[in-house]
């Protein structure tokens, strides 16, 4: 494999000179005929542009075809020359990131020299891919109110297929999940290179200012061999170049929070707290020539200073407020905690620079490079509804340097080379992290506990704080080497755009060093608490929970993973209509643990692509388009092969994890016996906990769909998706003796069928039970003239499970009968089916399921420079997940799977997976209800609860002022949720799917309260 990896490298640096556009080029083809619709070889054709240094040209072919490639995003001119011809042009083709327009040219006899100008429209249709497409103009992301932190990343919740919701820390910043897919499943791409850290590629952690964007090419689905591994959304940001004259910006962005609205709900005289937002956002930009049309050079710069008011309900206020003063009492070896502060209001506060520079020079007529240099920088507080006061900061970002060479041969080979290095990270060191009220580590307040399986597990968190449990450094780095070569060829059954290339990332690296709180204290870093007297909380509480580890500081991950692609496409045109996409990726996978020396994984997968797309009319206006796919994961740092530390579970899976109880308040620990979780290394085969066969999750995609392009510039794509989820990573207890499975009612038999001193050991598998099927009716609109722009789009979903139960999932054993869900699913990453009788909070975290969303957003340059835009988001309301009761630990139905501890061959003891308190509600886990109000007290729906659809309007109406020739300044005023509507995007994850906790049903993350931003901005 080293010596594969050092040729495929090799072969990368030998077609440095041969460069192709992953990087966002498109290119202008079409036929040359005369009047009477002959073709014409041997014409020139030429296309212009402000966007490039110098013309690109084609000659016909002996069928009159023409194409001009590797054109940058930009507005261009066409000319058509040919002997005994007048000479053809026209203007104003507006050429999208990656697109592929055709432009048919009709030349007329003429005897003279003259020049005959052409008014049609633009073309808007890709003609020569199957994908689904959706380009973004940068002017057009920067002009639309759609949030008020104005993020590069906002145009996400205008894409059919995406679900987009405020993140779930409070902070204001907002998560986009694409056809079910994780939020971290997206490829995030800047001018070809990766852009997103390597330990968490969520795009709320990619800070870029919206003024050096030129142009965002969006694949939502159809993605071809030649993009990298991913089964979310897969888009590319284009940046501005400079140019051979002077332009720039400078622009701020301000809003207090006393131009916020007040959409707070009250209830019973309570009133929760607005999601608010304070913003002072600056914006500027420079490009201009180095050399006159031999390099040109870009800057821009973002600085955001942001604060969030963070959405509480009024049953979040009321207890924050109760509880309010209490004392965190202690136990017998337990000091008390002190007191919990005063409750006050507080936001959470960021604060983000990004800077950005390129360099493009044209090293010779054929030859273009691009050098780049992007910086982003964020540290902020995530606290949360349930919080008392401030608890958590964290900080991402990091520096992202890259170099591009394009190259052109001829008419019939083009190729590009790129390199890439970023050292972007995502975390939470202990040196930033606050310490209020001295209380050093962190708890958890809840109003009631019960005993399942031998341990005491709460009902649900009312309050919590004090100081984060266990924080965290995270270097990571991504290596990227990118070559291709396309080749265009006639013949072999009409005409050939080859393209093969090579996709390297040899050295991945994510390591995590975790720092447990208060482990030089009494080495309790987590601690569950109680009321002792839930009608006289002045008497304080106690610990009935305590959570410890055997370090204090330990380095849980050193993942140092590869990915090596390569790739081989072809678009074939048999006829002038019809063009077929046909290619393969293959990708060598290798995960490699440095910390146990151990490969994690080492696959090789496989992506076949077919495709096609046909023009039902001639003038390329009507395009019928249908392709299937098998797109794999993108190897993530963040994914479960990284993080998966083995039967320990959870972060720190490499040292030992004691649980204690204390059922009785009699202040001594031990009742129940403690819960001892030991290391997953050294007591263990690491490689008894990775499957032999892991490789990485797939996605197999079939889409077909049908475009046109109405009179008006007026495009409108209508698609069918279905996707099938298959491999998902999962775990399995691979020690455990279950009874004989989807039968119901027989006891557990004990563990030991590999170690029999150890309770579940976990292995990493992949899913080969169950797929998450998912089926989308997608229609987008787009409209486009000078002075206009539209984009719409509708999405319907559905999704289900097919196939069974996790092997060793206690459900299938006690109701094997209730496996069918159509509605709240679990998070497609995986590691949630092993348990779906479990007491944690899983099962009502269910972000990727939305019945439908409709999202429209449009801008106008009307008469009088004066400046409109709109958006209109409708987004299904959640489901909360499957609903769970409970049993009393006694009840015969719960007794009958065996005892609720398992004595083990060393005398320790362990609980057994079946004798759990916990129960299905409903037919099986997909039946539900609408839920428009909280429910009375002891009623719940016969299966899941639905949230209400959250609606939200934006407007802004701005005035442009002109100064001498070239200077314009535009003051805009935007109101975000024009009708100040508040309806929740979430249920609380903490037991919003337990219908005998006090936390059932309820709602959280208010939608942003209704509030005016001004914006300034200079133009030059």
């Amino acid at each position: 494999m080293r010596k594969f990896t050092l040729f495929a490298l090799i072969a990368a640096l030998a077609v440095a000179e041969f460069a192709h556009a992953q990087a966002g080029t498109g290119s202008l083809r079409g036929y040359v005929r005369d009047e009477s619709g002959a073709i014409l070889p041997g014409a020139t054709v030429t296309a212009t542009s402000d966007a490039i240094m110098a013309p690109g040209s084609a000659l016909s072919d002996g069928r009159g075809y023409y194409r001009i490639p590797n054109l940058p995003p930009g507005t261009y001119s066409i000319t058509a020359e040919l002997s005994g011809f007048a000479i053809h042009l026209q203007e104003n083709i507006v050429l999208r990131a990656g697109s592929n327009f055709a432009v048919d040219i009709g030349l007329s006899i003429s005897a003279v020299e003259e020049t005959v100008t052409v008014t049609a429209e633009t073309p808007m249709l890709e003609i020569r891919s199957p994908s689904n497409v959706l380009n973004v103009d940068g002017e057009f992301l920067r002009n639309m109110p759609i949030q008020a932190r104005r993020n590069w990343s906002d145009f996400l919740e205008l894409t059919p297929g995406v679900n987009a919701r405020p993140f779930d820390d409070g902070s204001g910043k907002m998560v986009y999940f694409g056809h079910a897919t994780e939020h971290f499943a997206h490829v995030i791409q800047l001018e070809g290179m990766i852009v997103s850290a390597y330990d968490d590629s969520q795009v709320t952690y990619i800070g870029m200012g919206a003024d050096m964007i030129d142009d965002i090419s969006v694949k939502t689905g159809g993605v071809t061999a030649d993009e990298p591994m991913g089964t979310g959304i897969v888009m590319n940001v284009v940046t501005q170049s400079g140019g051979n004259d002077f332009s720039g910006s400078a622009g701020f962005g301000f809003q207090d929070f006393g131009m916020n609205g007040d959409n707070a709900i009250e209830t019973g005289g309570v009133k929760g707290t607005p999601t608010t937002s304070e913003v002072k956002n600056f914006n500027t930009a420079l490009g201009g020539p180095i050399l006159r049309d031999k390099a040109w050079f870009f800057v821009s710069y973002r600085r955001a200073d942001l604060k969030s008011g963070i959405s509480r309900d009024p049953i979040d206020v009321e207890r924050l407020q109760r509880y309010s003063g209490i004392p965190l009492g202690g136990s017998a070896d337990t000091p008390a905690r002190g007191t919990i502060p005063n409750f006050e209001i507080f936001p959470n506060e960021s604060k983000s620079h990004q800077p950005y520079v390129k360099i493009t020079t044209k090293l010779n007529p054929n030859h273009q490079m691009s050098a780049y240099y992007q910086r982003d920088s964020s540290k902020g507080s995530s606290d949360r509804e349930f919080h008392w006061a401030r608890f958590r900061l964290a900080r991402t970002g990091g520096n992202l340097y890259g170099a591009k060479v394009t190259s052109l041969f001829g008419t019939e080979t083009t190729g590009q080379f790129t390199f890439s290095y970023n050292n972007k990270r995502s975390e939470d060191p202990r040196d930033i992290q606050p310490l209020v009220g001295n209380i050093p580590l962190e708890i958890e307040v809840h109003e009631s506990f019960r005993e399942s399986g031998g341990k005491l597990r709460p009902d649900g968190r009312v309050v919590a704080g004090g100081s984060d449990d266990v924080s965290a450094e995270n270097p990571s780095s991504y290596l990227l080497f990118r070559g291709d070569i396309t080749h265009y060829k006639e013949g072999w059954g009409g005409s050939h755009e080859f393209k093969t290339g090579v996709f390297l990332a040899p050295r991945n690296r994510r390591r995590d060093i975790l720092d447990y709180a208060n482990f030089n204290g009494d080495g309790y870093f987590g601690e569950d608490h109680i009321p002792l007297d839930l009608n006289n909380l002045a008497l304080g509480t106690r610990p009935f929970r305590r959570v410890r580890r055997d370090v204090g500081t330990i380095e849980t991950i050193d993942a140092r993973d590869r990915d090596i692609g390569l790739y081989f496409t072809d678009s074939w045109k048999p006829t002038e209509r019809l063009t077929l996409s046909l290619g393969v990726r293959v990708d060598f996978v290798r995960r490699f643990d440095n910390i146990s020396d151990f490969t994690r994984m080492d696959s090789t997968v496989v992506g076949p692509r077919v495709g096609f797309s046909y023009m039902l009319t001639k003038n390329a206006r009507n395009v019928l388009r249908g392709s299937y796919g098998r797109v794999h994961e993108q190897v993530n740092g963040r994914d479960q092969v990284t993080t998966f530390t083995g039967s320990a579970g959870g972060s720190g899976g490499r040292s030992t994890r004691f649980e204690e109880f204390d059922q009785n308040g009699d202040g001594i620990f031990g009742d129940p016996p403690s819960d001892i979780d030991p290391a997953s290394t050294g007591s263990i085969d690491p490689a008894v906990e990775f499957s032999s066969d892991l490789t990485q999750p797939y996605v197999d995609e079939f889409i077909g769909g049908y475009r046109t392009q109405l009179p008006g510039q007026l495009a409108i794509d209508v698609a069918l998706v279905h996707r099938r989820y298959t491999k998902t990573y999962s775990i399995v207890d691979v020690n455990g003796f279950y009874p004989e499975p989807d039968v119901c009612c027989n006891p557990f038999i004990g563990f030991g069928r590999i170690d029999p001193n150890r309770g579940k050991i976990f292995q990493l598998q992949n899913n080969t039970w169950s797929k998450l099927v998912y089926t989308a009716l997608e229609i987008t609109v787009a409209k486009r003239m000078q002075n206009f722009q539209l984009m719409a789009g509708i999405n319907r979903q559905w999704q289900h499970f097919a196939g069974t139960w996790n092997p060793t999932d206690p459900a299938r054993f006690i109701q094997p009968e209730r496996f069918a869900s159509n509605k709240a699913l679990w998070m497609p990453r995986g590691l949630r089916d092993e348990s779906t009788l479990r007491s944690s909070n899983d099962l009502s975290y269910n972000p990727t399921w939305r019945q439908f969303s409709i999202r429209v957003g449009g801008t106008w340059r009307a008469p009088g420079d004066i400046v409109v835009g709109a958006s209109f988001t409708s987004n299904a309301g959640p489901w909360s997940g499957a609903l769970i009761d409970k049993l009393s630990s006694s009840d015969p139905e719960v007794t009958q799977f065996g005892p609720k501890k398992i004595i083990l061959a060393d005398g320790s003891n362990q609980s057994n997976p079946l004798a759990t308190v916990y129960r299905l509600v409903g037919e099986d886990r997909g039946s539900g209800c609408e839920l428009t109000t909280l429910p009375d007290n002891g009623t719940f729906c016969d299966g899941q609860a639905r949230l209400p659809a959250v609606n939200t309007l934006g407007l802004n109406v701005g005035k442009v002022f002109h100064f001498a020739t070239t200077q314009e300044f535009e003051v805009t005023a935007s109101i975000f949720n024009v009708f100040n509507s508040s309806k929740h995007h979430q249920f609380t994850y903490s037991f919003a799917n337990r219908v005998f906790s006090s936390n059932y049903a309820q709602q959280r993350n208010l939608q942003a309260a209704q509030a005016l931003q001004l914006t300034f901005r200079w133009r030059f």
